[in-house]
């Protein structure tokens, strides 16, 4: 019996995964989508006085639109950490060379907000929702392949946060 003595220690690959929302679903009220109706026949009117068809055309069908995805309820994604980068489902894949820093910002009791910044200047940033139990697990993983930095909240989700503060940012860009 022949034995392979070892040379070198193997390492086990450490896979940090979980599943969260794409986003937070926020179940609207009557007056919200009788309030959304108002607002396009008055639009729609105001386009039809002017004779801009076009105008009324995009209005009525950015309305159909905004009703059929006000009620969707969010998909719930696969989220993989492992050697070699981040994985968003089967769709996406960001490798350690692609990413510059991240930081992690609070949302609510349950989540808080992994912010990935990226390397590339059309998408620069993939936020992710983590729970707030995997928080330190998460960053110490992390920590080992990128650097954390502040990430200011942008534009966007301050006037999010002043307008509903009871919502959470987006999870992530798909």
């Amino acid at each position: 019996m022949h034995t392979k003595r070892l040379e070198k220690e193997e390492v086990v690959e450490e896979i940090i995964s979980w599943e969260a929302p794409e986003y937070e679903y926020n179940p609207k009220s009557v007056f919200w989508y009788w309030l959304s109706l108002i607002i396009s026949i008055v639009l729609i009117a105001l386009s039809l006085w002017q004779k801009n068809f076009l105008f009324a055309v995009f209005i009525f069908i950015a309305e159909l639109v905004l009703l059929y995805f006000s009620n969707r309820f969010p998909k719930l994604w696969g989220f993989k950490i492992d050697d070699t980068g981040v994985a968003i489902g089967d769709s996406k894949f960001y490798p350690f060379s692609d990413i510059h820093s991240f930081d992690i910002h609070p949302v609510d009791e349950e989540y808080k907000e992994l912010i990935l910044r990226m390397k590339s200047k059309f998408s620069p940033y993939t936020k992710i929702f983590i729970f707030r139990d995997d928080e330190k697990k998460i960053e110490q993983r992390l920590l080992k392949f990128v650097e954390k930095q502040e990430i200011a909240l942008s534009l966007v989700d301050f006037l999010e946060k002043f307008f509903n503060p009871n919502a959470k940012a987006h999870s992530f860009d798909i």
